[in-house]
């Protein structure tokens, strides 16, 4: 197992859902921010203060570990419970149900004894990183980042994110992942190279009904009415040379695009998965062979 590898998945992983690390003597430690309210009355009026404290996700480890050549997540419950609206027991039971899957039991070995998994393959953290973003997708897509102020026609202030239609939120992709999308390719899709933000949404190569996988080799950064058409495979990108496929049913409207390269993030870790392209593309091909 590339041990390397595997801490810089998980880092990109943490920083993406705005977790910020901390280095430890043999690891790094994630932690969330979190905002408490607290009221204090003087005689003629309340005051509210508002505090910001850190609170510790997940710790990894890649050295001091049980078994060489593996990482170790040790899991701090209450605040992933708390994050993931989950109670303290539902959270202890799903870190269980990690030790038998895709991960197995570490012993803790600081005074907080926080329950942990080892990983011991590349594989497996790719799994680990899928069975957490899953888990904790519900609270993040709750929690979505439309908050700019603006006033309707009657001078009401109101945030733009309580008017969003629920399917237009879903369509654009979980929240944090299309946020990932969005920054690795620079704010532009990915084939017609439009920047209008408001039009970008998050597409899976693998369908998310298919695979719940949030890995940002598993998206690409499209307009809406392109990513409509990936999804339907009357649009694909051929696997080996990365040129875009536009099915005959949708010419001349996309015509443009047909033989595009496919714009690529600066990073070859960001890259799409040639097996999810390919996978993709004999579905393309399957469906416009007739």
């Amino acid at each position: 197992m590339n041990v390397q590898y595997a801490c810089e998945k998980i880092d990109e992983f943490c920083k993406g859902n705005g977790w910020s690390g901390r280095d430890l003597k043999s690891g790094k430690n994630y932690q969330c921010k979190s905002k408490t309210k607290t009221k204090t009355k003087t005689k003629t009026k309340t005051k509210t203060k508002t505090k910001t404290k850190t609170k510790t996700i997940i710790s990894v480890y890649f050295a001091e570990t049980d078994e060489p050549d593996t990482v170790e997540v040790a899991f701090e419950v209450v605040n992933i419970a708390e994050i993931s609206n989950k109670t303290k027991a539902q959270v202890e039971s799903w870190i269980k149900e990690l030790q038998g899957s895709v991960g197995a039991y570490a012993k803790p070995k600081t005074r907080y004894k926080y329950p942990r998994i080892s990983i011991s393959s590349d594989e497996k953290v790719s799994e680990f990183i899928n069975y957490f973003s899953g888990y904790i997708t519900d609270a993040i897509t709750r929690d979505i980042e439309y908050k700019v102020d603006e006033k309707n026609e009657n001078g009401l202030v109101f945030s733009i994110d309580e008017h969003i239609p629920s399917s237009i939120l879903t369509r654009r992709g979980q929240s944090k992942f299309r946020e990932r999308l969005i920054r690795v390719y620079n704010g532009a899709c990915a084939i017609s190279n439009c920047t209008a933000e408001a039009a970008l949404e998050a597409a899976h190569i693998t369908p998310h009904a298919q695979e719940q996988s949030y890995e940002v080799n598993n998206g690409i950064l499209l307009r809406a009415d392109i990513h409509t058409l990936f999804d339907l495979f009357l649009i694909s990108i051929d696997p080996e040379s990365r040129t875009v496929l536009v099915s005959e049913e949708c010419r001349p409207s996309y015509d443009e695009f047909h033989g595009v390269k496919l714009s690529l993030p600066s990073s070859h870790l960001d890259w799409p998965n040639p097996s999810s392209l390919m996978d993709h593309y004999l579905k393309w091909k399957e469906k416009n062979s007739s």
